[in-house]
């Protein structure tokens, strides 16, 4: 846990529920999705948690925001102490897995080896074992577009762009790349999860006030 989070788990202790619930839902999500084509109840409770979980998480991750100096040192501190841990931690557990599913499953080496071209290209490219390891680069991404936002650009300026973008992510099925039905490491949904994440920053503001 960075300083940022264990410090907002001090001030806002109700944050370390709300992701408890998050956690739980999504490990829910995932458990009826086998069940989901033939279980009508299973379909629907399915559909519901997705409507709301993963907005919930990028929501909570704005609450660890702050603005920097407007400067591109303390942004680059920020990608060093941000967000390289958390590409250090999508690749080691990336690889732990594939290595995993290669024992477990008894996949071929060659299967293996295009796992690995998977996980750099992230995204949609990754299923099986690795289906929700686009989380760590979109929350990646999103961290370093609504930073840039909340630091060089007023609130006015933020949701008029965020929301631009959400509008822009509905609007299309998907946009393909190299093959695969979304860009590298999901990129395009940072169209949309830019606004939760804001939403999330300016959150912590009003329940502080």
């Amino acid at each position: 846990m960075k300083h940022s989070e264990r410090q907002l788990s001090k001030e806002a202790p109700w944050t370390d529920l709300v992701i408890a619930v998050g956690v739980i839902a999504m490990v829910l999500g995932h458990a009826l999705f086998p069940s989901i084509k033939t279980n009508h109840p299973a379909s629907t409770l399915y559909i519901v948690i997705y409507w709301w979980h993963m907005p919930l998480f990028f929501i909570m991750g704005g609450l660890t925001l702050k603005p920097l100096a407007r400067n591109w040192r303390a942004m680059w501190q920020f990608v060093r102490e941000r967000l390289l841990p958390m590409a250090s931690t999508y690749l080691i557990a990336g690889v732990l897995l594939i290595f995993a599913s290669h024992v477990i499953h008894g996949d071929s080496w060659g299967f293996t080896a295009h796992y690995f071209l998977r996980l750099i290209y992230g995204g949609s490219a990754l299923n099986g074992d690795l289906t929700m390891m686009w989380f760590f680069t979109v929350m990646a991404l999103t961290f370093l577009v609504v930073e840039l936002l909340i630091t060089w650009t007023d609130t006015f300026t933020q949701f008029f762009i965020a929301i631009t973008m959400f509008a822009l992510g509905i609007s299309y099925g998907s946009v393909g790349f190299m093959g695969e039905p979304t860009t590298p490491w999901a990129a395009d949904l940072v169209l949309m999860t830019t606004l939760w994440m804001l939403c999330g920053y300016h959150a912590i503001g009003i329940t502080a006030s």
